[in-house]
C-alpha cells in the first residue's frame, strides 16, 4: 500500500522529460532560438512540440492570453521561422509557459526539420 502510494506520488511530481512519463513531448534546451510576439523578442529557455518556456519579466502578459508568435531557430546554415498560435498557460516572475495550439501539418514539419537538423539526424 505504501509503495503504491509512493509510486503514484512520484508520478505526479516527477519532472522527467521522457514522453512516457509526465510530459507528452521531450523538452529541447540546446537549440538557439527566440520567440517574437506583441512586437518584442524573448529568449526561449526550452521548448517542445507542445510549448515553450520563455524568459521574460513583462507584466503585460497574462495567463490565458492567446498569442500569435514566431519562433526563430538558428540552424547550422540558416534561420528557420515558425509562425503559430498558443495560450499562456503559466507565469512566474521570470518566465511564462506558452502552450501551443494543435500543430497543423506545415508547422509540425518545420519543427521536425529543426529537430532533425539540430541533432544531425
Amino acid at each position: 500500500m505504501i509503495k503504491a502510494n509512493w509510486t503514484n506520488f512520484l508520478k505526479r511530481v516527477a519532472n522527467d522529460d521522457t514522453p512516457s512519463k509526465r510530459r507528452k513531448f521531450v523538452r529541447r534546451e540546446n537549440d538557439v532560438c527566440v520567440i517574437e510576439f506583441n512586437g518584442k523578442h524573448y529568449p526561449i529557455k526550452d521548448w517542445s512540440m507542445g510549448g515553450a518556456l520563455i524568459e521574460t519579466t513583462d507584466r503585460s502578459i497574462s495567463v490565458n492570453d492567446t498569442v500569435n508568435f514566431r519562433i526563430k531557430f538558428k540552424l547550422k546554415d540558416r534561420v528557420v521561422d515558425v509562425e503559430h498560435t498558443g495560450r499562456i498557460a503559466r507565469k512566474t516572475k521570470t518566465h511564462i509557459a506558452l502552450e501551443f495550439d494543435q500543430l497543423p501539418g506545415q508547422t509540425r514539419t518545420a519543427f521536425d526539420t529543426v529537430v532533425k537538423e539540430s541533432t544531425g539526424a
